[in-house]
């Protein structure tokens, strides 16, 4: 009995500060964060014996194969079968679910959440990315391969393997970003199915050491926070992150706001000689130097105020 094995590899976050469910569109390409994200999954999957690496093609998933492409010297293929689901909704400012029933005209999509009335029905999905598992795994000859595909294609292809229902709650999928499942083939049938978050937990480890690393260059005891306040909000990030996917740290733009709501103008040893100050934080952890707000400022009232653009965690 041969085992076959090929990873679906979800591409890492996209740069989408205004919130577009993008589905197909051009244009939309990794974030800082994302690109750091891509590192870490090819770190991981460069421990497995790759023979073939094939990806969606739109660009964010093009992107997230480029790194293993490079460690292991391999090409990138493209297959049409592994892109991003249609869905009617693409364009609009709904990512997310933000606005995504309180406009009207958007009413008549959701009719039909089985099929789903939405987009692409689900069993086309699922038919497609199996297909395309498959050729991936007779190009790898006898090696494993990876596929660079989306969240929910990965996702109702991963229900298909397992015999489940295609019909789902898509607040509840397991398909991180830069998130591998793996699914091993005895022929044509799917016996096993693997998941692994690469860039989850171990990214926000990372932050938790950046942090204390820090706390020398930033805090001050004389300050408004005292230290067993600053041990408390440190504490909260840390148990929120085992109640939780890592990746909601890191997803959402708010994310380091909120991570950085105790600090102010009081709490720095900086001068601010004109009332407003730019700076650059760093995190620093494992030989890894991590711009957390490429520019942000302090306003009068010395809370944090940051451009959108900046407000995510950039790079690990």
């Amino acid at each position: 009995m041969t085992l076959h094995v090929v990873h679906l590899l979800r591409h890492g976050e996209v740069y989408n500060p205004d919130h577009v469910l993008y589905g197909r569109l051009p244009g939309y390409h990794l974030s800082e964060l994302g690109v750091e994200q891509s590192k870490l999954a090819a770190a991981f999957l460069a421990e497995r014996d790759i023979g073939y690496i094939v990806a969606s093609p739109l660009e964010r998933a093009q992107q997230t194969a480029q790194p293993l492409a490079n460690k292991l010297g391999l090409p990138i293929d493209t297959d049409e079968r592994l892109i991003e689901a249609e869905n009617y909704l693409q364009g609009k400012q709904v990512a997310g679910g933000r606005n995504l029933f309180t406009d009207p005209s958007n009413w008549q999509y959701f009719r039909n959440p089985i099929r789903p009335s939405w987009g692409e029905p689900y069993d086309v999905i699922a038919q497609r990315v199996m297909a395309a598992a498959r050729t991936a795994r007779d190009r790898a000859a006898g090696r494993e391969a990876v596929c660079v595909s989306h969240q929910l294609p990965i996702w109702i292809a991963r229900r298909y393997a397992e015999g489940q229902r295609l019909f789902h709650d898509p607040r509840k999928r397991q398909c991180a970003l830069a998130s591998v499942t793996s699914l091993t083939f005895v022929d044509d049938v799917v016996v096993r199915v693997d998941y692994a978050e690469p860039a989850g937990a171990e990214t926000v480890t990372l932050m938790i050491f950046g942090i204390i690393n820090q706390l020398p260059r930033w805090y001050r005891p004389d300050g408004p926070t005292a230290p067993r306040e600053l041990a408390g909000e440190i504490a909260d990030f840390v148990l929120a992150g085992l109640d939780r996917p890592a990746q909601a740290f890191l997803h959402h733009r708010a994310a380091a706001a909120d991570l950085f709501r105790f600090l102010d103008l009081e709490q720095r040893r900086t001068a601010v000689p004109d009332g407003e100050e730019q700076l650059r934080v760093h995190l620093t952890a494992g030989g890894f130097v991590a711009p957390v707000h490429d520019v942000h400022s302090f306003s009068a009232t010395g809370r944090l105020r940051m451009r959108p653009v900046c407000a995510s965690i950039y790079s690990l």
